[in-house]
């Protein structure tokens, strides 16, 4: 998956709209989340929400445990998936990045790659 940064933003548009008609807590984290297992590879883009009792296919919960975690200036997502071997099981996710002192002309991506379940290394 290539990230098209306008369709991008069309389906950004899209979720905050269905989780407003869901009556959803949208907080502002977003991104893509990357994921391949068993050779079948699927893509999402998301929007963080209060945890909800609603029921609709298209809320999840990523898993709890260690992601191994890098800030850059540059979406990596897609390279990483392509670096990763093609019967590996991956689950990635990118989002925007904000700490206190962030210069106004710089804009950065956190991509998050989940390690497993109290996995430490």
């Amino acid at each position: 998956m290539k990230t098209d940064d306008k369709a991008y933003m069309s389906e950004i548009t899209k979720l905050y709209t269905l989780s407003q008609r869901l009556n959803l807590t949208v907080f502002y984290q977003q991104g893509i989340i990357h994921h391949r297992k068993r050779e079948e590879t699927k893509s999402y883009i998301f929007l963080k929400i209060q945890q909800t009792d609603v029921k609709d296919p298209g809320i999840f919960c990523l898993p709890e445990g260690t992601y191994e975690c890098s800030v850059s200036e540059v979406t990596r997502i897609d390279e990483e998936a392509e670096t990763k071997g093609l019967s590996e099981d991956i689950l990635m996710v990118e989002t925007d990045f904000y700490f206190g002192k962030q210069p106004k002309d710089r804009y950065f991506l956190e991509l998050q790659i989940y390690k497993g379940k109290g996995s430490g290394n």
